[in-house]
């Protein structure tokens, strides 16, 4: 277990209780999805996308296809 002053190089108080993260790391953890493949929210979201229209196509093409 590190003490309390090897865990102070870790993240800095902003006076306010709140800890800033070091500078260097990414400090919105909110945007990673810890995913291999989709890393962002934004892909996540984009990929969702495409699906859903690709269902719509599927749709559009077989009813046109067997009708």
């Amino acid at each position: 277990m590190k003490s309390p002053k090897e865990n102070a190089g870790s993240a800095e108080s902003s006076g306010r209780g709140r800890l800033v993260p070091p500078a260097g790391t990414h400090a919105d953890h909110d945007d990673l999805t810890g995913l291999p493949a989709l890393r962002t929210w934004r892909h996540v979201y984009l990929f969702v996308f495409a699906c859903f229209v690709l269902w719509v196509l599927l749709l559009l093409g077989l009813t046109v296809f067997y009708s």
